[in-house]
């Protein structure tokens, strides 16, 4: 069964990921939440279980801006193996970025103030939150050029960016 949860983004190598800055990191974040986004303006809150693992990669993504590449207002001295280990299980070019969103670059260190774990934990939160509603508001402005975007891939399978940038020509917000 197909789903609008399906994300297609550029990859690049991964010494390209490590110089990001926080802007580009963000917009990556946005992608990340951009299925499930898409499936709540569709559908309302009851989305399918078919963008979980983007919303994985989405949380650490954001965790790791805060911690492990310290990109926040305040610094934060704290830096932690991911909570779970992928493997790409596509064959061919990779798509994605999880060779560098799952490389710590030996950053890891425990906690100096073990309260610190619970306010990570909320600014992850805050982050992925404003992140999430930024990008459903986003679709919502869009929303025509969502619903065309959607029958395209549904028909075709697949998408490029150049045919996702005319849909957004002819259907402007």
């Amino acid at each position: 069964m197909q789903s609008l949860s399906q994300i297609v983004f550029h990859r690049l190598d991964d010494e390209s990921y490590i110089f990001e800055c926080r802007p580009q990191l963000l917009h990556r974040l946005q992608v990340l939440l951009g299925g499930r986004a898409a499936e709540e303006v569709i559908y309302g809150r009851d989305t399918s279980r078919a963008s979980v693992s983007y919303l994985a990669d989405a949380s650490w993504l954001a965790r790791i801006i805060l911690t492990i590449w310290n990109m926040e207002k305040s610094m934060t001295i704290h830096g932690e193996p991911p909570p779970w280990r992928k493997t790409v299980s596509f064959v061919g070019p990779r798509l994605d970025f999880e060779g560098s969103l799952y490389d710590d670059y030996d950053l890891i260190e425990p906690p100096i103030n073990f309260n610190l774990d619970d306010e990570v934990a909320q600014r992850t939160e805050e982050l992925i939150r404003d992140m999430y509603e930024r990008t459903v508001s986003l679709l919502r402005r869009h929303h025509a050029a969502l619903l065309k975007t959607i029958k395209v891939l549904l028909d075709k399978k697949e998408i490029s960016g150049e045919q996702i940038e005319y849909i957004l020509d002819q259907y402007p917000a």
